[in-house]
C-alpha cells in the first residue's frame, strides 16, 4: 500500500496478491489466484461534502486453466461461481454531508460495474448517541449479467429502520 496527500486531496494504492493451493488453475473446484488493484481518491468538495472515489481491477492469474474433462453441468457451475470473468474492473463514488450538529447524514454512492449503474441514497438521523433513524434504498439499472457481482438479487431494496447502537 502507497498514500500521499497535496491540499487536502489523499490518495491511496493498494495491491494484493491472493494466492491459492491450486497456482496453476487446474482444479477447476478451487477459485483461482488473482491480483488485485485499489486506487483510492479523497478530498472535500464545496460547503464541507466529504467525497472519496475508488477504482477497482482484477486480475485472475490462473483463468480457465483447467485441462481436466468435467461434464457440462460442473464445468457451467464451477465457472459460474469459481472464476466468472478474467478482468474485473468497476468503480465507486462516495459522497456524504453532515448537518445539524451532525445529527443529520445524507449520503450517496455510486458504483458503475460495465455495463450497469448501482446507487444507494442513505439518510440518517440521530436521536440520541445510540439510536438512528435511517432509510436509504439499493437501486440497480438495467438486467444483471450471469458475471454481475449481485447476480442474485434483481431487485431494488428500499428501507426504513430504527438503529440501535451500543
Amino acid at each position: 500500500a502507497y498514500s500521499t496527500s497535496f491540499n487536502g486531496i489523499a490518495l491511496v494504492e493498494e495491491l494484493a496478491v491472493n494466492i491459492t493451493e491450486d497456482f496453476a488453475g487446474t482444479d477447476i473446484g478451487i477459485k483461482n489466484s488473482d491480483i488485485t488493484l485499489n486506487s483510492q481518491i479523497t478530498w472535500t468538495l464545496y460547503g464541507g461534502i466529504f467525497a472519496q472515489l475508488n477504482v477497482v481491477y482484477q486480475y485472475v492469474i490462473n483463468f480457465n486453466q483447467s485441462n481436466l474433462n468435467y461434464p457440462m453441468l460442473i464445468d457451467e457451475f464451477n465457472s459460474y461461481f469459481n472464476q466468472p470473468v478474467e478482468h474485473v474492473a468497476f468503480a465507486i463514488a462516495h459522497f456524504h454531508k453532515s448537518f445539524l450538529r451532525e445529527k443529520l447524514y445524507l449520503a450517496v454512492n455510486v458504483a458503475y460495474l460495465y455495463p450497469q449503474v448501482y446507487i444507494a441514497p442513505r439518510v440518517s438521523y440521530a436521536l440520541s448517541d445510540e439510536m438512528k433513524i435511517e432509510t436509504g434504498a439499493d437501486i440497480k439499472t438495467g438486467q444483471p449479467s450471469e458475471y454481475t457481482l449481485a447476480r442474485g438479487n434483481l431487485s431494488d431494496n428500499y428501507y426504513l429502520r430504527l438503529k440501535y447502537e451500543f
